[in-house]
């Protein structure tokens, strides 16, 4: 019997190909339920989940504008030492030139000592990346609208 996170995704993954063949093997025939699939085959769907699901997490985002030594980025925190927050600013102390990857230095609202972060990726949105890669992206600020 596959491992429930595999299963979990194989499930899903065969869902969307219904979804997207109208229900419909590649051959025309009747899809059929996933309980009937046996387990050979739904470890199948279950590796082809984990394989969509790392090649996702693989791609990375690209922001519009590098950054440069000094800017102000965004980056995760434990509120528990930055006044609650779960975001907070960082100055970026170096980067490599044409990627994305940065060290920060984290300015938390407390008097916590600041904290650097090493090889930072970017992310679009720092609400939907997985909590154990948090420390380790960094994004930018959302202009002030007036």
């Amino acid at each position: 019997m596959a491992q429930p996170y595999t299963s979990t995704l194989g499930r899903a993954a065969y869902i969307a190909y219904g979804k997207t063949t109208g229900g419909f093997t590649h051959d025309g025939r009747t899809m059929p339920d996933w309980d009937e699939l046996g387990d050979t085959i739904q470890a199948a769907w279950g590796s082809a989940g984990r394989a969509a699901l790392a090649a996702a997490a693989l791609t990375p985002a690209t922001p519009a504008v590098l950054p440069s030594l000094g800017d102000v980025v965004l980056v995760t925190a434990d509120p528990e030492f930055n006044n609650g927050a779960k975001i907070a600013p960082a100055i970026v102390t170096s980067g490599w030139p044409g990627t994305t990857s940065i060290n920060v230095r984290v300015l938390l609202n407390s008097d916590h000592p600041p904290e650097w972060r090493t090889s930072l990726a970017y992310t679009d949105d720092l609400d939907t990346v997985e909590t154990a890669e948090r420390p380790y992206r960094w994004t930018w600020p959302t202009p002030a609208t007036p």
